[in-house]
């Protein structure tokens, strides 16, 4: 799954190698490996085991790892902590939190907020929803990003906005205190989706 952050990486990036794998219960769909993995620091191909080695940024935010095609449909995502040595696994479960946590109210999280951020998405029932959603997505060859998923648009709607209330109930503190309620998101989310059948 996607991994956490710790408050005393640098913020100062450093590029390091990381190594991963494209990992389903069935094995890498066959079409990914006509596919790259993008970072803002590296580009690199898809072995034909789903194995990949690629550059990344290494500072105290997560960093963000596409799995495309030339035509910039996305497949695939994680978001995790870049470290050379540590094996990345690209998979739904990581997919589903990548999308959760790249959302506006959520991207600047960092250290500890981030790692309570993922074991609320995690906990949160609307999670295995959003995963069944993006695997189906996976087997089919289906940009996650399709505006016309309605299904995995919807899931992930109903996730955040759970997560969303779980934050305005629970006294947080720190960078977690004061993220908008549900409703608010809506409106938030009409914007940053561009896709009011959701709503």
């Amino acid at each position: 799954a996607g991994g956490g952050t710790t408050d005393s990486t640098p913020s100062v990036n450093e590029v390091v190698t990381v190594t991963g794998n494209i990992g389903s219960d069935s094995g890498a769909p066959d079409y990914l490996d006509a596919c790259t993995i993008v970072t803002v620091s590296g580009e690199t191909s898809v072995e034909a085991d789903g194995s990949f080695d690629i550059e990344a940024a290494s500072n105290s935010h997560a960093q963000t790892f596409f799995v495309g095609d030339e035509d910039e449909n996305v497949y695939l995502m994680t978001r995790t902590q870049a470290v050379a040595q540590n094996e990345v696994v690209i998979d739904a479960n990581s997919t589903a939190l990548a999308l959760v946590t790249l959302h506006p109210l959520f991207a600047p999280l960092r250290g500890d907020d981030y790692d309570t951020l993922v074991e609320m998405i995690e906990t949160s029932p609307r999670y295995p929803e959003l995963v069944a959603q993006i695997e189906a997505a996976i087997a089919s060859q289906r940009d996650i990003f399709d505006a016309d998923n309605e299904a995995l648009l919807f899931a992930l709607s109903n996730l955040i906005e759970d997560i969303c209330v779980d934050f305005e109930e629970e006294d947080y503190e720190g960078s977690l205190d004061g993220i908008p309620s549900a409703a608010r998101f809506r409106n938030q989310s009409k914007a940053i989706y561009e896709n009011p059948k959701i709503y």
